[in-house]
């Protein structure tokens, strides 16, 4: 529920006790020792004092910063029989600000069960505490970190513009500090040019797929798409007994990694730019580009700001067959179908691959084995596993004419 309410409905927060008991909740122990710790220190820099300090400051941070908001909206999201995210449905409470909006005490969290915007006393404002451990001890080694601290909480805010005020100020007022070099760092990161492609699906033919991206600092991105061997791809990765078999089903991770998609991305078969909207302040939009990617085929889709080198890359399938697996009465049933009408087509070629593990010699040895079988009339294989023992994993694969290709795994994740 986040912050409680009292009875008016006003937040509800923990007071520091003015005496230590053990049957005090963790939350006002915590409070009491810090406090106590500043109580106590009587040295001429105050170093303990001032970590006590910046440690409650963190602590107020973790209550009330930008990740009880992301919190709440991961689980507000639903998802379809399929597992894709439907989508959101309206808040009429909704506040009205966003992070980036807010104001120094302002906090945008979850109250009472609710994500609202409140304004924190200073004894519960990381950016106020902050501000008072430089004022109440100025001679701190601490001093440094907390002003860090300070501009790392706006840049998380996507405050950027005061981010990069409390950046300036530190590098001119600590140059020698090591926090100064990490300042230097956020600064060239926060006005950084960027792109990053979202996930993709399953796209028809005779369209143009459209493709999903966030970016920031840039007016232009610039899109390649190249032609992809998947089906080779897939089924070298079925074979291979060096890993986990179940790697290969999440096909959008799994073709990333260990630069693997290198060895199945053939020519360049289109290039396009899209124009897009830069925000001020530095912050992030979202946007999206149709691609000219009609024809039936995998493809690797790369996307690169203007004028730099970094790329972000996506796997997008253009197909018109499905495969449906059901389980019936000892066997499985293998439908093979248009994906548009959802009618059966027949003499289709169909590899199908089992998975199983065995424990021996104290580890897991991988088995595989395959078959090809062509569905009948209805579009349907009836499939009876070959090892009766360990109930494999079925998969099953279709190659058809002309770039078309289907995978059953293909949204398992």
């Amino acid at each position: 529920t986040g912050i409680p309410l009292d009875a008016d409905g006003k937040p509800r927060f923990v007071q520091t006790p003015k005496a230590y008991a053990s049957g005090l909740g963790e939350g006002p122990k915590i409070r009491f020792l810090l406090d106590e710790v500043q109580r106590l220190d009587t040295s001429e820099t105050k170093d303990d004092a001032a970590r006590a300090l910046f440690r409650w400051a963190m602590i107020a941070r973790s209550l009330y910063g930008p990740e009880t908001a992301n919190q709440w909206s991961a689980q507000r999201v639903r998802y379809d029989r399929f597992g894709q995210p439907l989508p959101s449905q309206p808040d009429r409470d909704q506040p009205k600000k966003k992070i980036w909006e807010l104001e120094d005490d302002e906090a945008l969290t979850i109250v009472g069960g609710r994500l609202r915007v409140i304004t924190l006393p200073a004894s519960e404002s990381p950016v106020s505490l902050l501000r008072a451990l430089e004022k109440k001890y100025p001679d701190s080694s601490v001093r440094p970190e907390a002003h860090y601290a300070r501009a790392l909480y706006f840049q998380t805010r996507q405050q950027f513009p005061q981010a990069l005020d409390e950046y300036a100020a530190l590098i001119e007022t600590h140059p020698k500090h090591r926090r100064a070099a990490d300042a230097k760092g956020q600064v060239n990161t926060i006005k950084q040019p960027d792109v990053i492609l979202g996930a993709s699906s399953v796209h028809l033919p005779g369209g143009k797929p459209m493709l999903s991206f966030t970016h920031r600092n840039t007016d232009k991105i610039e899109f390649t798409a190249c032609a992809v061997d998947l089906v080779k791809y897939v089924l070298d990765r079925m074979e291979d007994k060096s890993e986990q078999y179940w790697n290969y089903r999440n096909i959008g991770w799994d073709f990333f990694q260990k630069e693997r998609w290198k060895a199945y991305t053939g020519k360049q078969v289109a290039a396009w730019t899209q124009t897009v909207e830069r925000l001020e302040g530095h912050r992030t939009a979202e946007g999206s580009t149709p691609a000219p990617l009609s024809e039936p085929g995998a493809y690797l889709v790369e996307a690169r700001v203007a004028g730099r080198d970094d790329i972000s890359r996506v796997l997008v399938l253009v197909t018109d067959i499905a495969i449906v697996q059901k389980n019936a009465v000892n066997k499985g049933l293998i439908y093979v179908a248009d994906a548009r009408t959802g009618q059966p087509l027949a003499d289709k070629a169909v590899r199908i691959y089992e998975h199983w593990t065995e424990w021996k010699d104290s580890k897991h040895t991988l088995h595989w084995t395959s078959s090809v079988q062509t569905t009948n009339q209805d579009g349907v294989i009836e499939y009876t596993r070959k090892e009766t023992q360990r109930s494999p994993q079925v998969d099953a694969v279709v190659a058809g004419e002309g770039g078309r290709m289907a995978f059953s795994f293909f949204q398992s994740w």
